[in-house]
């Protein structure tokens, strides 16, 4: 496991294997962690440099404390520090949460990225005027959330969190310590939302500029308000998409195998043929 200073002094934790002229960073999903990238690291280490990284208040990351309500921008910085220490052209790989965040991480380092491949990124903001049925639902989801948080009630805020993107009743499924580490994530979780819910200070240029090549994966089974995020970013072309038959939202972890089926071929179309920026530091 590797430290590094982030923005505004944060501490960024990052686990980094591998060799090879490029990189892959991933970002994990909300109320997980870098563990859900272990079967990624260990197929692609041999060819890559990968780097899993912590976001804002997961691992040893420095939790989130600034006076404002956090942005993806906030979020990207702090990958940042990791894709340019690399020193090499990185492929950024997210889920979820962390789908969003690298979205964001290849429109402010587009000099460092070779691509971004994301499973169902929560950029939720963008249902608010073209999908108002699939804001509403995904906004109950956050106004839960957050009130439970606010109120102390880790357990009901991650119980309702969990069961909604897992579907059934998989938290009276989970150990005693999985609750607990999913509970003690909430307030990230609460954090992240005011992320995902509110747009950029310029949505329509958010939408149209693709800074590198992209593929968006979805599942046909996954709750309705990623499903039309997915559709939504890919709607105009510019974005790649890929569809599995089943997995859900989760698939990236119950089935890494889905989802590590689609990234090679991606990842061999889209290897840099631009070099770094100038100020990235080598490794």
């Amino acid at each position: 496991m590797e430290t590094m200073q982030g923005p505004d002094g944060a501490t960024v934790e990052a686990l980094i294997e591998g060799d090879g002229d490029e990189a892959i960073v991933f970002l994990h999903a909300s109320a997980s962690g870098i563990s859900q990238w272990r079967a990624y690291q260990r197929a692609l280490s041999g060819r890559y440099v990968t780097a899993a990284v912590h976001l804002y208040g997961y691992g040893g990351t420095t939790a989130w404390h600034r006076p404002h309500r956090q942005r993806l921008a906030d979020q990207a910085r702090l990958v940042g520090t990791v894709i340019q220490a690399i020193g090499r052209p990185a492929h950024v790989v997210g889920h979820s949460f962390g789908g969003a965040v690298a979205l964001e991480a290849a429109r402010q380092f587009q000099q460092n990225v070779a691509s971004v491949a994301v499973y169902e990124p929560t950029a939720f903001w963008v249902l608010q005027a073209a999908v108002p049925d699939c804001w509403e639902e995904i906004s109950g989801v956050v106004r839960a959330v957050k009130t439970r948080v606010a109120s102390g009630d880790l357990g009901g805020a991650a119980s309702g969190f969990v069961d909604y993107w897992a579907r059934g009743k998989q938290w009276e499924r989970m150990s005693d310590r999985q609750r607990a580490t999913v509970a003690s994530a909430m307030v990230s979780v609460a954090h992240e939302a005011d992320a995902l819910m509110s747009p950029p200070a310029d949505p329509d240029a958010w939408l149209a500029d693709v800074p590198a090549p992209t593929l968006v994966i979805k599942a046909q089974d996954s709750p309705a308000p990623v499903r039309e995020v997915a559709r939504l970013l890919t709607e105009n072309g510019r974005r790649q998409l890929h569809v599995i038959d089943s997995g859900g939202h989760m698939a990236p972890v119950t089935n890494p195998a889905a989802v590590l089926a689609a990234l090679p071929p991606f990842l061999d179309r889209s290897s840099a043929s631009r070099p770094l920026a100038a100020s990235t530091a080598s490794r």
